[in-house]
């Protein structure tokens, strides 16, 4: 019957006990804090899931010539997209974004730092437009430069069953 951590270590070499101890103890150690990593990346990830995945509201990343990068499933359902990969091969500048002054509107998505409340309207594959409220931020990559857009849209109706003076 074992009675210790000297039942695991040789008796003749007595002098490696404190080494055997350390190790046992530093590997408890290490699996504690994988556990408590694996708890926090869950949470995260549920988190992630609950804001990004299932919101009322559209998110997407564009990159810096308006292609995205990134389009959650209630975005391309609300662009009447079949699927995020056939919203994905789209352009946002050229493709998705219908404005009588669009020019104007994509040079101040491109210049600025935070868009708030820049109103728009957004082609869906079906050629219904939607007046849509941008809300969202540049996204530095490691050397600061911008890599991509972060946006957010909320629900909206089709523009054309809205009354003029209706506004989001």
């Amino acid at each position: 019957m074992l009675k210790g951590a000297s039942d695991c270590v040789d008796r003749s070499r007595l002098g490696f006990l404190p080494l055997a101890v350390a190790l046992a103890v530093e590997e408890r150690t290490a699996r504690t804090e994988r556990r408590r990593v694996e708890h926090e990346l869950r949470r995260a990830r549920a988190l992630y899931d609950a804001l990004v995945e299932n919101p009322s509201y559209g998110v997407c990343q564009v990159d810096a010539t308006g292609r995205f990068v990134y389009a959650s499933e209630t975005l391309v359902a609300m662009l009447h997209y079949v699927s995020r990969d056939e919203l994905l091969r789209t352009n946002l500048m050229s493709d998705v974004m219908r404005d009588s002054g669009s020019t104007s509107v994509k040079d101040a998505i491109r210049r600025t730092d935070r868009i708030d409340g820049l109103y728009v309207d957004w082609a869906c594959k079906d050629g219904t437009l939607l007046r849509i409220r941008l809300s969202g931020r540049r996204i530095l990559d490691e050397v600061g430069l911008v890599s991509c857009r972060l946006v957010l849209v909320p629900p909206c109706i089709p523009v054309m069953a809205r009354p003029s003076s209706v506004c989001c």
